[in-house]
């Protein structure tokens, strides 16, 4: 019933300007290249009202333009939520791989203890501790090959050196 009205009312002022039907139509289509940017002043300055018709241009385009810039914002705004809700689950995910690569890493006795994780003002935090700084080779050190003949160098090179968690525990 509204949207009927409102069509009515389109009609009557298309009418008044001096558009019929077809302009209707004609200025419906006008309108869409409007939104896009393309539209021509003279079509409408040449009208019976050209005053009103050229200001109702202006208030459309401007009005059109405000509406798509806050639409992009809004966009961007919900984009870039995605992404922070996102990037925090990942970080999550990264960090209890890592403790639990690290608690299957220990034995029975070692994770008993729980000396992986410190308490400090209240808050608890992760701690690593180093066991062997021999098991990384440095960049500036040179490639020392292992003889692939013997069995533990073939593990070795499958699956690289070995090295033992060693935990100290106050006297």
């Amino acid at each position: 019933m509204l949207n009927l009205h409102i069509q009515s009312a389109v009609l009557a002022l298309a009418s008044i300007i001096g558009w019929g039907y077809i302009g209707f139509l004609q200025s419906v289509k006008l309108s869409f290249l409007g939104m896009l940017g393309d539209f021509d002043i003279d079509y409408f300055a040449e009208t019976t009202f050209q005053y009103l018709s050229v200001s109702l241009l202006i208030i459309y385009v401007v009005v059109v333009t405000v509406l798509l810039l806050n639409l992009l914002i809004a966009m961007m705004g919900d984009t870039y939520g995605r992404l922070i809700g996102n990037a925090t689950q990942i970080w999550c995910l990264e960090r209890a791989r890592i403790v639990y690569a690290i608690e299957n890493e220990m034995s029975t006795e070692e994770r008993n203890l729980n000396r992986y994780w410190t308490i400090v003002d209240g808050e608890r935090y992760f701690q690593v501790e180093e066991v062997n700084d021999k098991h990384f080779r440095n960049s500036d050190e040179p490639n020392k090959d292992i003889d692939p003949t013997t069995e533990q160098n073939q593990d070795e090179l499958i699956f690289g050196p070995t090295f033992s968690h060693t935990s100290t525990t106050k006297s």
